[in-house]
């Protein structure tokens, strides 16, 4: 998945940007870069690898005060626990998966505050099916 030109430490994407890079990230959220490392590697933290090895962070998991959305970890962990893929996972969370969030993307499901079971429960059919 191709990123647009770096601007204050994001890159402009197409569906499941922007992103911020490492060092905008951590400036912005002010944490070494190896809590990032830590909290990406747990599944507590959405990056995306390029193919030249650099880490992208989808900025929608982030709320205005640097909190990660309400239940993404959570979901992160079903996810990524089937997956090793940021940018599938990414595209999941801001794609459509059903009529069960009211046709919502999860992301969306999730910034409004609304309850994490359905979300959880569509990540695990989905994870199922991808394993498969």
């Amino acid at each position: 998945m191709a990123a647009m030109p770096l601007r204050n430490g994001r890159y402009d994407g197409h569906e499941v940007g922007p992103f911020y890079d490492t060092a905008g990230l951590v400036s912005w959220l002010e944490y070494p870069e190896e809590a990032l490392d830590k909290r990406r590697q747990a599944h507590q933290l959405l990056g995306c690898r390029t193919v030249d090895g650099k880490w992208l962070y989808p900025v929608w998991q982030f709320q205005e005060d640097g909190e990660l959305l309400p239940g993404l970890a959570e979901a992160l962990k079903v996810l990524l626990t089937g997956l090793n893929d940021g940018w599938t996972v990414a595209l999941w969370f801001t794609g459509e998966t059903s009529d069960r969030l009211d046709g919502l993307s999860p992301r969306e499901w999730l910034s409004q505050g609304r309850c994490l079971q359905p979300v959880l429960e569509i990540a695990r059919r989905d994870v199922a099916a991808w394993t498969k």
